[in-house]
């Protein structure tokens, strides 16, 4: 067996052995009463003899709208990030952030003239791709 269930038992024994010798002890700590605790317990016998005041009053039902101001943060119960499929400067956003949109919505309008000028810089490096492709092709031969 393992050491931890050995332990467990042996602890089990010793929790019950003490417990049990509770009920096996001396009768002779038996207390006798005092003077002073017969006269607290008669006095308490005449006060129970006495008869007890009682109030009461009649109450109406009235109806009560209870209300409870509350402070709090709300957060969003779902978040996109939206991408643009070309780079560009925004020109012009006409939903702010948090709005709600509907799908296919317009978010944000970027400026042509980045777009024109993407268009010279990707011509200008497929020319040069062109350019060392046919210098490697006359290497090659």
């Amino acid at each position: 067996m393992r050491t931890t269930y050995i332990w467990a038992a042996v602890i089990a024994v010793i929790i019950a052995v003490w417990l049990l010798s509770g009920q096996f002890g001396d009768d002779e700590d038996i207390r006798h009463a005092t003077l002073a605790d017969q006269k607290s317990t008669s006095s308490a016998a005449e006060e129970d003899r006495a008869p007890t005041r009682v109030s009461a009053r009649t109450s109406q039902a009235q109806a009560y709208a209870a209300s409870v101001g509350v402070r709090g943060r709300t957060q969003n119960k779902r978040s996109v990030r939206a991408r643009a499929e070309t780079r560009g400067r925004i020109e012009a956003r006409p939903v702010e952030k948090g709005d709600t949109v509907a799908a296919g919505a317009l978010l944000c309008r970027l400026s042509i003239e980045d777009r024109q000028a993407s268009v010279t810089e990707t011509a200008a490096a497929l020319k040069q791709a062109q350019i060392d492709h046919a210098g490697a092709q006359r290497l090659r031969k």
